[in-house]
């Protein structure tokens, strides 16, 4: 049985965009209907490389499995969308927990090469070192399905008497010692300004060919217990206006073009604080708080994205009781850090000094949307 399965790299370079073109009394073959869903999986992975980018674009949470027989070791990644680097779409549709001392998940219940998971070899473990950062990361996996007979095509024998008839998009998680070759060891996202400066803008250069199908979604570091610590210091966010809308009133309801515009800053500073602070956090603010979401910044620090109360680091913020604001207004970081880190096992401290400059700059975005919301 033979099959040719594409996961896009090799349709880049020499791409073409060549598609089937019809007319009265020809003969069509598979490979003409092929060319036509080829031509538009081509044209859908340069619109969503080069216009929306790569990264997560929602959901795919990362934490630590709570039920008592997944604990230590095992995390949990919650359902989500994703763009890779080539812009083959990933939709993780059900809940994945991953043994991070094991290889990988595939996404349809089968190994890398297309051959069902041997359950002999399940309790095969890859020693992990206490205190070594892994990876998480997903990359898109097509696979074919649903064998048929076929029949031959010619008057001679064939070796082969099936096909499959079927090719599912999937996916494949895997924890990675490594960076990938599409991130930097620190990740510095573009500036606003840079984005709409015209100059930079006419200068702009088309996004190389991208090295690695790996995305990155949560970056975990294991205790000797196997108690894991959770950061997003490399997941790389899709920005999406999924959320926003706009309403069409009848004209004595229209609001004043400074409404709309309010509105819009309101939203998008929602938004903004959803990212920066914990999901169940940012529902009591907006209980508690009602329309008084400037009032994120008196949240204690600890309650910022990827901090966790468990950690050392969320300890140690605990213990000095600083909110979000008090984080945002420390002006040397340095020595705070220390500070943190004297009072902790050395694993721990390589935690905080590695961690604590991005809670540090998710303070700072917090307390200026903060200030925006109250103006």
């Amino acid at each position: 049985m033979q099959t040719t399965t594409q996961t896009g790299y090799e349709l880049y370079e020499n791409s073409t965009f060549e598609r089937p073109r019809y007319f009265p009394g020809q003969m069509i073959t598979h490979e003409d209907l092929t060319l036509g869903m080829r031509y538009a999986q081509e044209q859908m992975r340069l619109h969503n490389r080069l216009l929306h980018g790569w990264g997560v674009v929602c959901g795919c949470e990362v934490r630590p499995c709570s039920t008592a027989d997944e604990q230590g070791w095992h995390i949990r990644i919650g359902r989500g969308y994703v763009l890779d680097a080539l812009g083959n779409m990933i939709c993780i549709h059900r809940d994945i927990v991953l043994d991070i001392r094991g290889d990988e998940v595939a996404g349809c219940g089968l190994g890398p090469n297309g051959e069902a998971i041997d359950p002999w070899c399940s309790d095969v473990k890859i020693e992990r070192r206490a205190g070594q950062t892994l990876y998480i990361a997903v990359r898109y996996y097509p696979y074919a399905a649903r064998p048929v007979r076929a029949q031959p095509g010619g008057c001679g024998c064939d070796d082969s008497d099936c096909e499959y008839s079927r090719e599912y998009d999937s996916f494949i998680v895997r924890p990675l010692s490594r960076l990938p070759g599409n991130y930097d060891e620190v990740m510095t996202p573009p500036g606003w300004d840079d984005m709409f400066d015209c100059d930079l803008m006419a200068e702009r250069a088309c996004p190389p060919y991208p090295s690695d199908p790996w995305v990155i979604l949560a970056d975990v570091t294991p205790d000797a217990d196997g108690s894991l610590t959770i950061s997003y210091a490399h997941r790389r966010i899709v920005v999406s206006l999924a959320e926003l809308y706009l309403i069409c009133q009848a004209p004595d309801e229209a609001q004043t073009p400074e409404e709309d515009r309010t509105i819009l800053l309101d939203r998008a500073a929602r938004a903004g604080l959803e990212e920066m602070i914990d999901a169940a956090e940012f529902n009591r603010l907006e209980a508690e708080y009602a329309a008084e979401l400037h009032r994120a910044v008196d949240l204690p620090a600890v309650t910022l994205r990827s901090v966790g109360t468990g950690s050392a680091l969320g300890r140690q913020l605990t213990e000095r009781k600083l909110t979000i604001g008090a984080l945002a207004e420390v002006e040397d970081l340095d020595t705070l850090i220390e500070a943190m880190a004297a009072e902790v096992s050395p694993q721990q401290a390589a935690d905080i000094r590695r961690r604590l400059p991005e809670i540090h700059r998710r303070a700072q975005n917090v307390r200026e949307i903060s200030q925006a919301i109250r103006s």
